[in-house]
């Protein structure tokens, strides 16, 4: 599958949206398209994961999806849910594609948020129906305390769910419970606020072990948001 180019949206033009600006929403797809670009970004259980792949709506390839996951264990699909609104709005068969979550649907007032929740539930089905060989029909999202979905009845695969103004990913992963993060590329990270809320105060100074851990992963993570070139 060929990646399309970065999706611009554009501002205003009764475009339904949230509270992410339109340059924002640009900026997040052009680091994902870069980091894409560049291959492996990193590794789970000593195996290369594979880069994001960009499903803008639900008849795109999902090819990539499914090799990723038989072939690294795990796969991630991102899109904006403005991006899967048309599928939202028109796909008649949205009650049973929702399922246990259609009441929660139906009773969001906010027409914005409530088609992102429907989006962004129709991009984990599509997803893992994708990754594992069967239809969205037949996947059922539960949940865990604290609100972590999951597939009900599919104890082999983990999902994360991530999403920030337009910007929604998915990730199946058959190694273990797998955890998404999407943050604005221009976020800074307050690395004493982290120490505190991780760490003992024993354990908070730039010498201990666990602390310098933390100061490393923050610094790779803001790494790859700088991704430009």
């Amino acid at each position: 599958m060929h990646h399309s180019e970065p999706t611009a949206v554009p501002k205003g033009g009764g475009r339904a949206t949230d509270d992410i600006r339109a340059r924002d929403v640009a900026g997040v797809l052009d680091t994902l398209h870069r980091l894409s670009a560049l291959g492996v970004i990193a590794t789970a259980h000593g195996s290369a994961v594979a880069p994001p792949v960009h499903i803008p709506r639900p008849d795109s390839s999902w090819l990539r999806i499914r090799e990723n996951l038989l072939d690294r264990g795990a796969t991630v699909a991102y899109a904006t849910w403005t991006e899967w609104l048309p599928a939202v709005l028109t796909t008649p068969r949205l009650k049973p594609l929702l399922g246990r979550d259609w009441n929660r649907y139906a009773g969001t007032q906010d027409p914005a948020v409530r088609c992102r929740f429907a989006a962004s539930r129709l991009l984990i089905k599509y997803t893992a129906a994708a990754a594992l060989g069967i239809g969205p029909q037949d996947i059922d999202i539960a949940y865990r305390l604290g609100g972590r979905p999951y597939l009900r009845g599919l104890d082999q695969v983990e999902v994360g769910l991530t999403h920030t103004g337009e910007l929604m990913a998915v990730g199946i992963s058959r190694m273990g419970r797998i955890g998404l993060d999407a943050e604005r590329a221009d976020r800074r990270f307050d690395l004493g606020l982290m120490r505190r809320q991780m760490c003992t105060p024993a354990g908070q100074s730039s010498g201990n072990p666990a602390s310098a851990q933390i100061s490393a992963s923050a610094a790779y993570s803001q790494a790859c948001r700088r991704v430009r070139a």
